[in-house]
């Protein structure tokens, strides 16, 4: 906290009941968090001093005066914000923000004059790619602006914004990891809704989903996949730190070639209440509601038609009479103890088999794992000794010449009487 500084006759001032009050001016006038705040006169007990008033922009009053009280439900909020945001598209200030401002889905209606004007005067400047911090609910009020199409020409030119804001804003530091959760989900909630080609859509998506699900693919189908993407996609639901096993240390190659190999063994054998190993591991697509842009200000105007956007193999949205649902594999239906399971064994019997050292403890629940696993090093054990057997070829090709070379040397041999009976 920096020391007060007050004028030299302060004292004498107060004492005298001096009406103009006095100005406390702090040292450390920026924040930790980088917020600015302006000086504030403090008027003395029974001072008749009285702060002046900000003015209100005339475009300011008119906005005010377009917000219809009554219920104040969420779609009446978003209702509101709408309107009052198509009015106030193209509106410029040059006022700077100061202060903080924390709300839960803020509108313009939760900001007072000065911090209007100081977000008008954030977002003059983002819309010419100066991208500045300013409060997180004040971020989130220009994110809105774009997923409601205000000062975008179409769903496409907001996804390009929000994809810059997110280059400007979020990868400069500024924001939090939770705000870049929530842009990636959203981004990809405004695709569907406007039904955008499923190839752009996913460049949107979050892309940890997108890795996610695509491993799923791999695991489902495996035989085609090669070992490395097999490898990544069983890492992908597999501890942190399975990259880093002692059976990957001394030939990479061959681990993951082996890993692979299990998979692809037990996925096609292993059968349990006649479901299949990829099955039992994450279960069938399951179909729940889907309530796309829930968690923000957004504004319905018109009821979605009936479609089925395909996303990809892994995930679809279905829009019946204005009703969402989505169909695609469910985290919370996994069984992971079971896909863990099997990766352990795997590891464990292979650190033994390549003789590693950091062995693993057995764990007598992951039993079911070992036919599989040892039929794999079984069959790695017979190749390795094919390999180092040594190798004898015989070129047949030779033979006919051979042949040749002793038909001439049996002529030459002959005697004209021999030649004769022959």
């Amino acid at each position: 906290m920096g020391q007060s500084k007050f004028p030299a006759d302060a004292g004498d001032q107060y004492q005298n009941g001096d009406p103009r009050g006095c100005t406390i001016v702090l040292d450390a006038s920026v924040s930790p968090s980088g917020t600015v705040y302006q000086d504030t006169a403090l008027p003395f007990s029974g001072s008749t001093y009285k702060p002046a008033k900000q003015v209100l922009p005339e475009r300011l009053r008119q906005m005010r005066h377009l917000y219809e009280y009554g219920r104040e439900n969420p779609e009446a909020k978003a209702r509101n914000f709408y309107r009052q945001g198509i009015f106030m598209k193209d509106y410029e200030d040059d006022a700077p923000w100061t202060g903080e401002f924390v709300c839960y889905f803020p509108t313009y209606q939760d900001l007072d004059t000065r911090q209007l004007r100081g977000y008008f005067s954030w977002r003059t400047r983002v819309r010419k790619g100066e991208f500045h911090p300013i409060a997180a609910s004040a971020a989130y009020l220009y994110i809105y602006e774009l997923l409601n199409g205000i000062g975008t020409v179409s769903p496409m030119d907001s996804l390009q914004k929000l994809r810059a804001f997110e280059t400007g804003y979020l990868d400069a530091g500024m924001g939090d990891s939770r705000m870049k959760q929530n842009l990636r989900r959203w981004m990809l909630d405004l695709a569907v809704l406007w039904q955008l080609p499923p190839g752009i859509a996913r460049e949107y998506a979050d892309p940890e989903l997108l890795q996610k699900e695509e491993a799923l693919l791999i695991l489902r189908d495996p035989q085609d996949a090669s070992d490395e993407k097999l490898f990544s996609a069983l890492c992908c639901f597999g501890r942190k730190n399975m990259k880093d096993s002692p059976a990957l240390t001394s030939d990479p190659s061959r681990g993951m070639r082996l890993f692979a190999a299990v998979w692809k063994q037990a996925s096609s054998n292993y059968r349990r209440r006649d479901k299949d190993l990829f099955t039992l591991c994450f279960g069938q697509r399951f179909t729940r509601p889907w309530y796309p842009l829930a968690n923000t200000v957004y504004y319905q105007k018109d009821r979605p038609p009936d479609t089925d956007y395909i996303l990809n193999e892994c995930r679809t949205y279905r829009c019946r009479n204005g009703v969402w649902h989505v169909e695609a594999y469910e985290k919370l239906l996994f069984d992971k103890a079971l896909f863990q399971g099997l990766l352990h064994e795997t590891d464990l019997l292979l650190r033994r088999y390549l003789k590693t050292g950091r062995y693993l403890r057995e764990n007598p629940e992951n039993a079911w794992a070992i036919p599989y696993i040892s039929a794999v090093i079984e069959a790695d054990r017979q190749a390795v000794l094919e390999a180092s057997r040594p190798k004898i070829t015989i070129d047949l090709s030779g033979l006919d010449r051979i042949r040749m070379d002793a038909l001439i040397t049996r002529e030459s041999l002959l005697t004209e009487e021999e030649e004769k009976e022959e």
